[in-house]
Formats: structure tokens, sequence, C-alpha cells
């Protein structure tokens, strides 16, 4: 996970000094009213078993959404929320994955870890968001993103 968590930052600063000073920022934000908004029912239930109201952000999982927005915005050339605009909503885990599920707005993120190690899987990525958006792919150590099959 570290090298996982060097590559991102290392990605984070080659993007940001590719900026020129005066270059105008892609739209990649939603609004920050509706990322507030999305908190409201963090709490409940989704009827998983070993679901919890809310979990701790940590740095690896910031880390894959980090890579998860760095693929939609820059590879898939899409307007997507911003790696701090998601809130935690619930973990669950039933037999082969220990699910985090993020939510801004009206997109939520899932990220899958399995719970047993998968030399080429770290995270089961699940994105749902507006007029039926769906989209699903396999996350290796690298932070490489190929769909799922």
């Amino acid at each position: 996970m570290r090298r996982l968590t060097l590559i991102l930052w290392l990605i984070l600063l080659v993007v940001a000094c590719r900026r020129s000073p005066g270059a105008t920022p892609e739209p990649t934000e939603t609004p920050a009213t509706e990322a507030a908004g999305a908190s409201e029912g963090a709490g409940e239930s989704a009827g998983n078993n070993g679901e919890e109201a809310a979990f701790p952000d940590n740095a690896d999982l910031r880390a894959a959404r980090f890579a998860v927005v760095y693929h939609m915005t820059q590879i898939e050339g899409m307007t997507f929320p911003l790696v701090d605009q998601w809130t935690p909503e619930s973990v669950s885990e039933n037999d082969e994955f220990r699910t985090h599920t993020f939510r801004s707005g009206d997109w939520t993120l899932s990220l899958a870890a399995p719970l047993e190690d998968t030399p080429d899987l770290l995270y089961r990525v699940t994105i749902t968001g507006p007029d039926d958006f769906f989209y699903q792919a396999d996350m290796d150590e690298d932070g490489n993103l190929a769909p799922a099959q």
C-alpha cells in the first residue's frame, strides 16, 4: 500500500506541476452543497451483514480515491467529484470483500478490498452516478484501473 500511496502522490505532483499559472482548470468539481447534503442518512443501514454507520478515512482509502478521480477525470475525461468531496458512508463485509462506500452528491463510490490476498486485485471499484451512470473496474497495487469482467 505504501508503494501505491507514493505513486499516487507523485502523479498528483506531476499533474499539479504541468498546469501553467494562467491555465484555466478543467471543470471537475460538483457543488459543495451537494457533497455537504450527502452526509445526511450516512448512518442508515442498507441491510448488509456487519455494516457500520461510518468509518474513519485513512491514507490508503484516500490514495485509492485519488487513483479513481485521476482515472475518471484525466483518462475518461469526465466531470467527477474530487478526492476531498467524498463523505464516508458505510462499511460492510461479506465472505469475499470488505467494502467502503463513499458519497458525493448523486455519486456513490465503493472500494471493495478482498479479504484474502489477491495478487492482481487491490480494490474492486464500483461507481454509480446521475443518469444511471455505472462503472466497475479492478484496481491493482499500482493504482491502475481495468474494467471488471
